[in-house]
């Protein structure tokens, strides 16, 4: 008898180290699938409880149970009901060695943010998921991460000057790691599942001339543990009178903007690509202006009028060492070899250029290649006055500049009230899943996002909506980039990343 309430006590004592804990006391989470870890000895079961209020009381901890796991690992996944609300939790031993002990009450609560409300910002399921109904999509507008039934789990938390009511977020997504990384207000960083910031770049880093680099549009982490980032050049071009008929710009030499005799023009971005290591250093980078000085049969460019070439996405695969590069305004993606630089193949028609026809893609976002080795990407469509964008598949192993072989498209679903056709978008995504479809967030201003199969057939589809106060009605919340994860493998990486299992 004396020696099983020995064991009792200890129990207590181990189940009651507050320190093994997690969720901590008084923390205040931003997500509801909340990851619960306790300290056990080796061998037993264990229930774990969670009531929703913050109690002391055994009575009223009891009534108020809303959920209930039994688990051997010391640790488990549990998704609590409602935001803005306290909750309070414990663990006892159900196995017969010390049946009975109980685990102290320990308390936490899920902060209430305008953007979980549901009322104010939500993602419309007009069709349930046929396919992947396990998976999640985050939404960067928002900032909020959501189940494929619209109901939102997490919502990227306030950090000042970071992440506040003041910042634009974009391209929200999971990393390989089970971190989570976005560009808030154009710098990149890295933080974990409960908002802790891991990385972020330097804003001291200086490819060019530019006092600070400024970056992006697209931001991913890499398998090696670097990061690959858009960033911007400010590229000078110069007038210079070649006779009495022409005065043209030119794209200014590197000597000449080394040396300050470039003389008088303008200014202009052009995109460049950088890879940062674990410190934020430029480690290996691309600069589209060296394309672009040369392209014309190895001379200076000439225009008649400058242009900003908007560097709006990029892909580089990590097995074949090769980059794309998205150029929206010249409807181009430029294929590009890792580490060496050189440009192997344009693909693309220039519309500023003369050519027969209209441009297979146009003004185009987020170009990928899938597990066939075809090119895809969200063609915002904006050359056919009439067209709606598309989600389009090209050869690239075949395509030539102003000959694109096109293997596959799809026109997007536009099929909620405000959603005609609009002439001027931005944005959009693409993402191949494992069965060879496709998940597709649509450009700014329509806000839906579906998923897709090469048979054409609709296998979930929503719409990002928010509440106009003034009109009294539903519209579309206009968003950057969604990404998505098919299942939890992804979300249980994150919850328990640096967490001792």
């Amino acid at each position: 008898m004396c020696k099983q309430l020995l064991v009792i006590v200890l129990m207590l004592m181990t189940l009651c180290s507050r320190a093994q804990h997690a969720p901590l006391e008084g923390a205040k989470l931003n997500y509801r699938i909340v990851g619960f870890s306790f300290s056990t000895p080796t061998g037993g079961t264990y229930k774990l409880e969670v009531s929703k209020g913050n109690f002391s009381s055994e009575e009223l901890f009891i009534k108020n149970i809303v959920a209930a796991v039994t688990t051997a690992e010391g640790r488990s996944m549990v998704t609590l009901p409602d935001w803005g609300a306290d909750y309070t939790w414990r663990v006892k031993r159900t196995d017969k060695a010390s049946a009975g002990a109980k685990d102290s009450f320990h308390h936490f609560s899920v902060v209430l943010t305008p953007y979980t409300d549901v009322n104010s910002v939500r993602l419309n399921v007009t069709q349930q998921a046929s396919r992947y109904a396990a998976g999640f999509v985050f939404c960067d507008r928002p900032r909020v991460l959501y189940d494929m039934s619209g109901n939102p789990v997490w919502v990227l938390n306030d950090i000042a000057g970071i992440a506040d009511e003041h910042a634009i977020i974009r391209d929200l997504k999971f990393t390989n790691k089970g971190t989570i990384t976005f560009l808030s207000n154009d710098k990149p960083y890295e933080i974990s599942y409960d908002g802790k910031i891991l990385w972020s770049a330097p804003k001291n880093n200086r490819l060019t001339n530019d006092t600070v680099e400024k970056y992006h549009h697209e931001f991913t982490r890499m398998s090696n543990g670097h990061y690959m980032v858009c960033g911007t050049e400010q590229v000078q071009w110069v007038w210079k009178s070649i006779g009495p008929q022409d005065s043209s710009l030119f794209m200014a030499t590197e000597q000449e903007i080394k040396k300050g005799t470039a003389g008088a023009g303008v200014k202009m971005p052009y995109g460049t690509v950088l890879e940062l290591d674990e410190k934020g250093k430029i480690v290996w980078s691309w600069r589209s202006s060296v394309y672009y000085r040369t392209k014309d049969n190895g001379t200076q460019r000439k225009i008649s009028n400058p242009i900003d070439v908007h560097q709006n996405a990029f892909y580089f695969d990590e097995k074949t060492k090769e980059l794309l590069v998205s150029f929206k305004n010249t409807c181009q993606i430029i294929k590009v070899k890792y580490p060496t630089g050189k440009v192997e193949k344009v693909i693309g028609t220039d519309p500023m250029k003369s050519f027969s026809g209209a441009p297979v893609f146009c003004e185009q976002h987020a170009c990928r290649v899938n597990k066939k080795g075809e090119l895809y990407m969200f063609n915002n469509n904006t050359c056919t006055p009439v067209g709606l964008p598309t989600v389009l598949m090209v050869d690239m192993k075949t395509s030539k500049e102003n000959d694109v072989k096109k293997i596959w498209e799809y026109n997007c679903p536009v099929n909620l009230g405000m959603r005609q056709r609009m002439p001027l978008t931005n944005g959009g995504n693409v993402t191949e899943l494992p069965d060879e479809s496709i998940f597709v967030s649509m450009c700014s201003p329509y806000g839906n996002l579906f998923i897709v199969n090469r048979n054409k057939e609709l296998l979930w589809n929503a719409s990002l909506d928010h509440w106009n106060l003034i009109r009294q009605q539903w519209e579309p919340c206009d968003e950057y980039r969604a990404s998505m994860i098919t299942d939890r493998v992804a979300l249980e990486k994150a919850i328990w990343h640096g967490k001792n299992k």
